[in-house]
């Protein structure tokens, strides 16, 4: 807020020098030309004087005047040029008195400098609304307290501020996702039953909801979950909560195919970028699970909407002896690549060293080019590589662990690589 305050009187000061800059410059010239008139007048009375006083010293020197007139004319001539010049003075002063823009400048500049105060008041009460940007200072200042703090602080805190504005929304569910986070499911079902007061019937909301009363039933879906999760899925289909709570359901009940097709829609709606390692793994576990129900058959036949799919679980590890060259922060890439085909990856994943062992999951789904996945291929090799130079290139002083060539049709459940060598 200080910052703001900086950066307002800074704006502030300039809009006010823009008024008051063009007004001390006119000044400035108007002053410069009165000097030079009252100058110049003195100077053509001062020549006059000498002009005339030449005169009377001729008419001496010829004997046209005497002595006596001669002097009495010489101070006549010294008392018009001394009056002259302070008759030139008090004009000037008079003139510069009324002509000078010194009293209209000074109110017009005062008028607007008073007119940008008020204004930039006005417009700063109007649209900054001063009272709302006194409350989010107060709101980040509570923000960034919370970031040091435990998450029991963190709900202390939150309900506080929830029993002290009951009609904030987000306070509400800031803390229902606070409860659901350290698994107090029923404060959290509480709480979202105060935030769907709030806002009505919003999907998002109510799958969250749905989470916690599923968790507070012990993992299962009764009717009053099943109902909650049918209101999301009628109006959001794709919603990831729901569909992931309807997979795990089927999951458990070992409807290991139900379970892939949801977890699968989850899969098929991500962003590119988006984090989906824990649900592959989990459609991983569900296909083998569900090939060991079927006596060793086709799992890909028996999930609805599936087409065949090339699909690897990979464990990777570094050795002990590397570790110690290692930084937590360097890139692991972990990505399959075709025996006899082109050297792009074929589908990959990046890791961190700190992340390390780790369990991925490399399929089509993964693939570099639509031209170029997994299934077109019968054998390939996975290859996980720590790189320091941060470049998906190999480069001598990598540290890499690789697969001998891997049958798709029939490749094991779990693929173990170990980072131990160098490259050179």
């Amino acid at each position: 807020m200080s910052q703001f305050w900086f950066f307002a009187s800074l704006m502030l000061i300039a809009a006010i020098g823009f008024i008051w800059l063009p007004i001390i410059r006119y000044r400035r010239q108007f002053d410069r030309q009165k000097t030079r008139q009252a100058v110049s007048a003195k100077d053509i009375n001062l020549q006059a004087y000498r002009s005339r006083l030449q005169e009377l010293e001729a008419d001496l020197d010829q004997d046209r005047v005497e002595q006596i007139e001669y002097d009495a004319l010489k101070l006549e001539l010294e008392r018009s040029l001394l009056g002259d010049t302070d008759e030139g003075q008090v004009e000037s002063v008079s003139v510069t008195k009324l002509s000078s823009p010194g009293g209209i400048s000074l109110v017009v500049g005062l008028a607007l400098s008073i007119m940008t105060l008020v204004g930039a008041g006005a417009l700063y009460w109007q649209l900054g609304s001063g009272p709302m940007l006194l409350q989010m200072e107060k709101h980040q200042a509570l923000l960034e307290q919370m970031t040091t703090m435990t998450p029991e602080q963190r709900l202390a805190m939150l309900r506080d501020q929830a029993e002290a504005e009951p009609q904030r929304t987000e306070i509400w569910y800031a803390l229902a996702q606070g409860y659901l986070q350290t698994k107090k499911f029923k404060d959290a079902q509480q709480a979202y039953d105060r935030v769907l007061l709030l806002v009505g019937e919003d999907s998002q909301v109510l799958a969250e909801y749905a989470q916690a009363l599923f968790f507070v039933n012990e993992n299962r879906m009764d009717d009053s979950v099943r109902s909650l999760v049918d209101r999301v899925l009628a109006v959001d289909p794709a919603n990831d909560t729901a569909l992931g709570l309807l997979g795990i359901d089927a999951f458990d009940r070992e409807q290991y195919a139900d379970a892939i097709s949801y977890w699968q829609q989850i899969i098929d709606t991500m962003e590119p970028g988006e984090d989906a390692g824990a649900i592959i793994a989990g459609v991983e576990r569900a296909k083998v699970l569900l090939a060991e129900q079927a006596g060793g058959g086709n799992v890909l036949s028996q999930v609805p909407g599936q087409q065949s799919q090339a699909s690897l679980m990979i464990k990777v590890s570094l050795s002990e002896e590397l570790k110690k060259q290692a930084l937590p922060q360097q890139t692991v890439f972990v990505y399959a690549r075709a025996i006899g085909g082109p050297l792009m990856p074929l589908a990959a994943v990046k890791l961190q060293v700190q992340d390390l062992p780790a369990e991925v999951v490399l399929n089509d789904q993964m693939a570099m080019s639509p031209q170029a996945r997994m299934s077109q291929f019968d054998q390939v090799q996975v290859v996980a590589r720590i790189s320091k130079s941060q470049s998906a290139t190999a480069r001598a002083g990598d540290m890499q662990g690789q697969s001998a060539p891997i049958n798709l049709t029939d490749a094991a459940a779990s693929i173990n690589i170990l980072i131990d060598n160098i490259v050179e």
